[in-house]
């Protein structure tokens, strides 16, 4: 430890100078490198950004200098104990105040050996280069350090940022097979036992219509696939995504566009038409649109006002988001997610048209209308039997 070495040095030098006060001056270069040891392992682990608290790091600075000003009285080899000193200042009080004090133990180094040994040129170097070689040490430690501390910091952020990345990847793609698995579920086993359960119905009405007893097993069968159905709905709408979960297209829709409010954008909601209950694929798509357009709104736009409409069409459905934004480049398909809303659209044969100027952007889509269940027509056969003939068109 430099502290120490030099403490030592001066100790020995004064020892060996004999001029009076030499076991005097050892002695206080001893208690001046005892106390530095004992401060300098109170503040281990300390950095110059982090420094110990103001009223201990001000103690021992203060110890450390009366300890030194005391030997500098009685010996002038004192004076190398001043380049520890200026460490010490520039780490407890920070670069200005810390620099303040430099100088001033620097002109009080000055003055103690030229008091001893009097003026000379080396008096004046020795002291005045120990201090500025310290502070543009301190100095650039300080720098490297501030710079080591912001890319580390910068390191934390970007993994942060890739582990919630991630997270949401993961959250996107668990999200997108609950409603792949909604959509197969409510394509094949709800369309069949649908089926299966009007299937039931005609048969037991071929048999009340034929005059016969009904079969005890047919109205169980019937009611068991009713309640099967039932669950399997339960079971789609769990699946389907978490802003139409349990509620209509027109109140996902609004809630979407409510969270648009939130940042200080006026929002409005029209319903133009009869509200239908769509295809459950039908209706994720729109709310993954608007969802999509809303939060490009709210990331991009700089829009003051934001309104959506859905217009219910004898054999279409409309869904408009308009708002007072910058506008930005339509021909750009892959800003702002245009390809994934492109895509999206044309998974259900839909029509997409978006248009973009400063304070008018649109964003409207159009999708055919099918019915959100199948159709049944149930017709007698030709033949003489009960049987019955059952067509579905799917919507």
């Amino acid at each position: 430890m430099l502290a120490v070495v030099l403490a030592g040095v001066v100790a020995l030098r004064a020892l060996i100078a004999d001029s009076g006060g030499g076991v005097a001056a050892a002695a206080l270069a001893l208690a001046w490198a005892v106390t530095y040891v004992v401060g300098a392992v109170a503040i281990a682990g300390k950095t110059p950004l982090h420094p110990v608290g103001k009223a201990w790091g001000y103690g021992w600075a203060a110890a450390l200098t009366v300890a030194w000003l005391a030997c500098l009285c009685v010996s002038a080899e004192a004076v190398y104990l001043a380049f520890v000193l200026f460490f010490v200042y520039l780490h407890l009080l920070g670069m200005r105040r810390g620099t303040l004090a430099v100088c001033a133990a620097t002109v009080v180094a000055v003055v103690g050996f030229a008091a001893h040994n009097g003026w000379s040129v080396a008096a004046l170097i020795g002291p005045v280069l120990g201090a500025g070689v310290a502070v543009v040490i301190s100095a650039g430690y300080r720098g490297l350090y501030a710079e080591v501390v912001a890319r580390q910091q910068l390191i934390d952020e970007l993994v942060a940022t890739r582990e919630n990345l991630a997270a949401e990847q993961r959250a996107v793609g668990r999200a997108r097979e609950r409603e792949r698995l909604s959509r197969e579920i409510h394509d094949t086993v709800a369309q069949s036992l649908s089926s299966i359960q009007m299937l039931l119905f005609a048969a037991e009405r071929s048999v009340v219509h034929a005059d016969a007893p009904v079969p005890a097993e047919l109205p169980v069968a019937r009611e068991a696939a009713a309640e099967a159905l039932t669950e399997t709905r339960r079971l789609i709408a769990e699946l389907s995504p978490a802003p139409l979960a349990g509620r209509s297209l027109v109140s996902a829709i609004r809630r979407i566009a409510d969270g648009a409010g939130t940042h200080g954008i006026d929002t409005d909601v029209v319903v133009d038409g009869n509200p239908e209950v769509l295809p459950m694929a039908l209706e994720s798509v729109m709310v993954r649109i608007a969802q999509g357009a809303v939060s490009n709104v709210v990331r991009h736009s700089g829009a003051t006002s934001l309104r959506v409409t859905i217009t219910y069409a004898p054999d279409r459905v409309h869904l408009d988001i308009v708002d007072n934004g910058t506008g930005f480049d339509v021909e750009d398909a892959q800003a702002f997610g245009l390809a994934t809303i492109r895509r999206r659209a044309q998974e259900l044969d839909g029509q997409l048209d978006i248009t973009s100027e400063a304070g008018n952007t649109s964003v409207a889509v159009a999708f055919p209308i099918c019915s959100p269940d199948e159709s049944v027509d149930i017709e007698p056969m030709e033949s003489d039997s009960a049987a019955w003939r059952v067509r579905y068109d799917r919507g």
